[in-house]
């Protein structure tokens, strides 16, 4: 005979995995409007003071930066489609459980059903987290493409150029001034 503790035990532990499931895609649930706010808030930055610095940026740093903004944006839209999968199931089809509720199996319907519910369990726990992985990878990658973006070089900025004057050449450091009346030449300055 089955003690009444173990009976209970026994319940509490049916119970724990019947909520499983529910517990796994309530976190993914909650993760992608999670995902959505720091995307927003890295693009937001990229937009707002990214778009004076980009233009300004060698060629080389302009194509690092649409490189990071891609991966970023793969990895996030990946980071939501995983994240939505885990929370409401497959998307293009019909899960484990869906199948197992269409048999209508009576000899086994609970080994069948705990095996079905196990499987959704797993199946939702790797989404989520490929969703997270995803979500790490394309914040690291728009963040990094915000850092770039307001920390790179302008071209041409800090370039030494020299006036040729009436005295002889003039060095100076950035633009050249403006000139208001007559002609000014600008020459490369020789290597010192």
């Amino acid at each position: 005979m089955t003690a009444p503790h173990d009976l209970a035990a026994l319940k509490q532990l049916q119970d724990h995995r019947a909520g499983e499931l529910a517990r796994v895609r309530t976190r993914a649930e909650k993760w992608v409007p999670g995902l959505a706010a720091v995307t927003g808030v890295l693009t937001t930055a990229v937009v707002v003071k990214g778009a004076e610095t980009f233009t300004k940026a060698p060629a080389s740093t302009q194509f690092t930066i649409i490189a990071l903004m891609i991966v970023g944006a793969v990895a996030v839209g990946t980071g939501v489609f995983c994240a939505y999968a885990a929370a409401h199931g497959n998307p293009f089809g019909d899960d484990e459980l869906s199948r197992r509720a269409d048999q209508q199996k009576v000899d086994g319907a609970y080994e069948d059903w705990n095996a079905a519910v196990r499987a959704e369990v797993s199946r939702a726990r790797r989404l989520l987290t490929a969703a997270v992985i995803a979500t790490l990878v394309g914040t690291a990658s728009l963040g990094t493409a915000v850092v770039v973006t307001w920390f790179a070089p302008a071209t041409g900025s800090g370039a030494t150029t020299c006036l040729v004057t009436d005295d002889g050449l003039v060095r100076i450091e950035g633009t050249a001034p403006v000139v208001v009346d007559g002609e000014l030449r600008i020459v490369p300055c020789a290597a010192t």
